[in-house]
């Protein structure tokens, strides 16, 4: 929000500098008047014999009015078409307009660096939504909440680990918005058909035993566990954990020898091929993607939450004409204290402004 106010005032100033430009323009090129000028015309008819021409209104050597980036612009709000002459005036001449010019050109340098900051912030994919069936999928959290979060991934992936926390951590602050989906993406080539080599050696029995797991109903009990003791896994050691969270052991210890959940740890990962999945930890959020992810930064996580949750709408930048027919009026050429020609800086920061996605909500 903060860019957007600050880069409406500036597109407003901007307006103002370009009606300086016709305001110039009506000075120097009108065409020759059939009456005495009225008091909205200030340039005088040239009289046959070429008397010298009225000077140009003084300007004070007062300071040029600094722009109110926050707001509105003193400056801008006189900018009528009654009272272009007085704006000129206060705006001053190729110096004080060139000083103007480097203040905005500093202005939008910020803006456009806080804007690259943004996009590094997680945000949600809108170029595409997925869906995936999740009969087989663990999960918990209420069935109709708002956010449906599907996460792929591997038990021996130290960054799936720091995901999983902060996703927990979020489940427990959001207990009636978010319900949390597991599905399996083991990073190894003995059950997964994408991996060319080994990789993870124990992320596949991992996954056999969080199944096991989840099929006696102690899934996330056995999903933290695993987590917790990532690098030291064994079959011996998943196989006491069962013992402790009181499953059945012999049909836990039968379903890791007979790989009984291959199909479904396979169903997970061509699931997640097909939408074009590669590494873990991978996101989604009601079928769209998490990009530029912090799982290792919950506040900026759960600002992403929130700010699903809480939608700010998005508004069109308007801005109130300060002539009735802009596009009628005169271009001019007004060459600046450094060579540079106003018009030209003008143009380029109203490029460079409409590029910035002052609808973002930042």
């Amino acid at each position: 929000m903060k860019n957007q106010k600050r880069a409406k005032a500036l597109m407003t100033l901007i307006l103002v500098c370009g009606l300086v430009l016709g305001l110039s323009a009506c000075k120097s090129t009108s065409p020759e008047p059939a009456q005495e000028p009225t008091a909205a015309q200030q340039t005088p008819a040239e009289p046959a014999a070429a008397p010298t021409p009225p000077a140009e209104p003084t300007i004070e050597a007062e300071p040029s009015p600094q722009a109110n980036i926050e707001g509105n612009s003193p400056v801008a709000e006189k900018a009528s078409a009654d009272s272009l002459g007085d704006v000129r005036a206060e705006l001053g001449g190729p110096r004080e307009l060139l000083a103007l010019i480097i203040q905005l050109e500093r202005e939008v340098d910020r803006i456009e660096k806080d804007g690259e900051t943004a996009s590094r912030e997680p945000r949600l994919d809108d170029s595409q939504v997925v869906s995936f069936d999740l009969s087989r999928a663990p999960n918990k959290g209420p069935k109709d909440a708002a956010l449906q979060v599907v996460v792929f991934t591997d038990f021996q992936c130290p960054f799936c680990k720091v995901c999983a926390n902060t996703l927990d951590q979020l489940v427990k602050e959001f207990p009636r918005d978010i319900r949390l989906h597991f599905m399996n993406f083991p990073l190894d080539q003995a059950c997964n058909p994408a991996i060319n080599r080994p990789f993870n050696k124990h992320a596949c029995l991992a996954a056999e035993a969080a199944m096991a797991a989840h099929a006696q109903g102690k899934f996330w009990e056995m999903h933290d566990y695993i987590f917790d003791n990532s690098r030291r896994l064994s079959r011996e050691l998943l196989v006491a954990e069962a013992g402790r969270l009181g499953l059945r052991v012999e049909a836990f210890k039968k379903a890791l020898e007979t790989n009984q959940f291959n199909d479904v740890i396979q169903d997970h990962i061509q699931q997640f091929l097909k939408v074009g999945g590669r590494g873990t930890p991978t996101v989604y959020i009601n079928g769209r993607l998490v990009q530029n992810p912090r799982w290792d930064n919950l506040e900026l996580t759960r600002q992403l939450i929130e700010n699903l949750l809480n939608p700010e709408p998005e508004k069109a930048v308007e801005f109130k004409k300060a002539v009735a027919d802009p596009a009628g009026l005169p271009t001019a050429r007004i060459v600046l204290e450094d060579g540079t020609v106003l018009e030209d800086r003008i143009n380029e920061l109203l490029r460079r402004l409409k590029e910035i996605k002052l609808g973002a909500g930042r």
